[in-house]
């Protein structure tokens, strides 16, 4: 089995059935899998088997590939931390360390992007702490280590796990909202005042690496976390507002993001698209896509450029001049694209709610504003 097989199953509709469908192709590259089905956990708080329960809170996760992975890894280690007290009942003490031990060797053999095996890991080790029970220093540590999406993704895994386990607790679940307001609205002033302070260049990729991940918020309220599945369909551009306080956006919303805080310390700039060329009639959902915002700023006659979006090459990159920048940037893209050409055009506006295609539509308006064809 393949990654992209095992990605099918878990972002099904109902990944449990998916699993169930090709289970000993699953067991093959999870062994651990295997050891959970019929692992009885003798302990009030579960009405399942290990393996039951985590189908169970594969079923109630979000279908984006953290999410998923989290879910489908995050009690696998319980087999193997299992210890029964002198009442026979079972306990299973430090079994996150097991379980991402499990999940390492998974993403060591499959090459796993490396911000998705780290989100998972977090996860994983988190998702059955007691976030209300750490003090002040440990709580900020957490807030720190999340961020706006990964506390939210926390709080939908922890949910989940409860709701797979006896009904006679579910009224924690009224603690967990509780909990998340409070974490989430400490996280959002923080950012906020972030955000005001910022003086430099330096400060403003440091804010982006701290707050902002690469991600969308789809037309149904849906989170995509560093993927692109269902983007045409379903994207919309979201306001200066929504990324900061969700902590996603995409190279748009980053982009618009880093040029208003340039603007806001003074510091001239733009704003660039390069793209495969897309024509108004084009309507292929299912394309990929190949687009690439991104900010130069122009300082003490040299110009640069903050990159955030593109992970791979975040940092601030100094250039001779804007031709020099252009060219490079848009070649570096060029290839990514198999060599076809992308005219570069400069914009200046990002509308929240824009699709896709009206995205691509307002840039091709903009051909006067194309510094390179």
């Amino acid at each position: 089995m393949t990654l992209d097989d095992l990605y099918k199953i878990l972002l099904s509709d109902n990944p449990s059935d998916s699993i169930k469908s090709n289970e000993e192709r699953m067991f093959e590259i999870i062994p651990e899998l295997r050891t959970c089905k019929g692992f009885n956990q003798n302990n009030e708080w579960h009405i399942y088997d290990v393996y039951e329960h985590i189908m169970h809170v594969v079923d109630g996760v979000p279908a984006n590939k953290v999410m998923r992975l989290a879910a489908l890894f995050h009690d696998i280690g319980k087999p193997a931390s299992y210890k029964e007290d002198e009442n026979g009942i079972g306990h299973f003490k430090g079994h996150w360390d097991e379980s991402i031990k499990a999940f390492i060797a998974f993403a060591d053999k499959f090459e796993l992007d490396e911000i998705i095996r780290n989100r998972v890991i977090d996860l994983i080790y988190y998702h059955d702490m007691h976030i209300d029970k750490l003090d002040g220093n440990e709580l900020k540590d957490v807030i720190n280590k999340f961020g706006i999406e990964g506390i939210k993704e926390l709080y939908e895994l922890k949910r989940s796990d409860l709701l797979a386990q006896n009904p006679k607790y579910y009224f924690i679940l009224d603690d967990y909202d509780k909990q998340e307001k409070e974490v989430l609205s400490s996280l959002i002033e923080r950012v906020k005042e972030e955000y005001n302070s910022i003086k430099t260049p330096e400060e403003i990729l440091e804010f982006m690496n701290k707050n902002i991940s690469y991600g969308w918020i789809d037309n149904e309220g849906g989170r995509h976390l560093n993927e692109l599945v269902g983007f045409r369909k379903k994207y919309r551009i979201s306001s200066l507002k929504e990324t900061l306080e969700t902590g996603l956006g995409t190279c748009i919303e980053q982009v618009y993001l880093m040029h208003i805080l340039l603007d806001k310390i003074g510091i001239n700039n733009k704003m660039f698209c390069t793209r495969v060329y897309e024509g108004r009639d084009f309507n292929n959902l299912e394309a990929e896509e190949h687009l690439h915002c991104f900010v130069l700023y122009y300082l003490n006659g040299k110009v640069y450029q903050i990159e955030h979006p593109d992970m791979e090459r975040a940092g601030i990159y100094e250039f001779s001049s804007e031709e020099e920048a252009v060219s490079k940037l848009n070649a570096h893209y060029e290839e990514m694209a198999d060599g076809i050409t992308r005219p570069v055009t400069v914009f200046t506006n990002v509308e929240p709610g824009l699709s896709f295609k009206e995205f691509n539509e307002y840039i091709n308006s903009l051909d006067n504003n194309r510094v390179m064809n």
